[in-house]
């Protein structure tokens, strides 16, 4: 099974780079009003994407198990949905440089200082 199917097991919804914008976003905040984007191809670099994909396991996010094949596919964005405000704001916080790779979205919209 490939890694973004075993996203989407996990209830997360895989998106490559080059295909999100904000007609995704709007179209995901549909049936999911609060989103967490979480851009691990942001960073070039294998040493800090890895720092990004660890931070994310740490807070529950992926399982350790995923680590590795997230780290392989370098045009991966991961897509956290949540029904309410306090359970996205809380997995926000758990999440080590968050202000570096997350954007949290309310109904389509990119919230300013997360």
């Amino acid at each position: 099974m490939d890694i973004r199917t075993r996203l989407e097991h996990l209830n997360l919804i895989p998106v490559s780079e080059e295909l999100l914008n904000d007609e995704i976003i709007s179209e995901i905040s549909k049936e999911n009003p609060i989103v967490l984007v979480c851009d691990v191809s942001e960073r070039t670099d294998s040493n800090g994407r890895l720092e990004y994909i660890k931070a994310l396991a740490e807070a529950g996010i992926i399982g350790e198990e995923e680590i590795r094949p997230v780290m392989e596919d370098n045009s991966l964005v991961i897509i956290v949905p949540f029904h309410t405000m306090e359970i996205a704001d809380q997995v926000y916080r758990r999440i080590k440089h968050a202000t570096h790779f997350v954007a949290m979205y309310v109904d389509g919209r990119v919230q300013p200082g997360c």
